[in-house]
């Protein structure tokens, strides 16, 4: 489920995209926008969850009551709300991750409450202005091998590097300008797959 996962950003073809990128073969899609309001974000979640398939999650980018209105699942940064209070709130049937960076201590801590972490990010990008310094596959594939749940990849990921990333053992690979600034977001997908 976590194998290429599509992260959004704000367009105003964003359900084309998404689509194009589920045909492709993104396996779950989360939507992220940090500008707009819970409402709009809302409406967009909804429009998504019309076209996704049973078998591809939504998840919601740091916003717990977005996630809770629409059933979808949460994914968490170290600043947001807490990972036991989201499962609190959203139940055992929705995916929930959290953003470590390389702090392996944090998917310990709340191994049993969280179903992934987002490690990263691997190489520079350009889609997050405050993104920290990048760690590396050599630092990846520590933090796999260290790492209590399931890890997923993000930060800088091309098709030209996919596959040395894949070769840390990560369940996942994030992915955002590769797909959503793509031309053909399918072909994109089928690319990096």
């Amino acid at each position: 489920m976590l194998a290429l996962y599509l992260i959004s950003k704000p367009t105003i073809n964003l359900q084309e995209i998404v689509l194009q990128a589920i045909l492709g073969g993104v396996s779950i899609v989360q939507l992220r926008d940090k500008e707009c309001s819970d409402q709009v974000m809302i409406d967009q979640a909804i429009s998504l969850q019309q076209i996704l398939p049973n078998n591809v999650p939504l998840i919601i980018n740091d916003r717990l009551r977005v996630a809770k209105h629409v059933g979808a699942g949460l994914h968490v940064g170290m600043s947001d709300v807490c990972p036991v209070e989201a499962r609190h709130q959203l139940g055992d049937d929705v995916i929930i991750g959290l953003t470590i960076h390389d702090r392996v201590e944090l998917a310990e801590q709340y191994q049993h409450v969280i179903d992934y972490v987002g490690v990263g990010p691997i190489f520079t990008t350009k889609t997050k202005k405050d993104a920290k310094n990048p760690l590396g596959v050599k630092a990846l594939a520590s933090i796999v091998h260290r790492c209590p749940v399931s890890v997923v990849a993000i930060g800088g990921i091309t098709a030209n590097s996919v596959a040395e990333v894949r070769a840390t053992g990560v369940s996942g690979v994030a992915v955002c300008s590769a797909i959503m600034d793509a031309h053909e977001p399918l072909l994109a997908v089928k690319e990096l797959l």
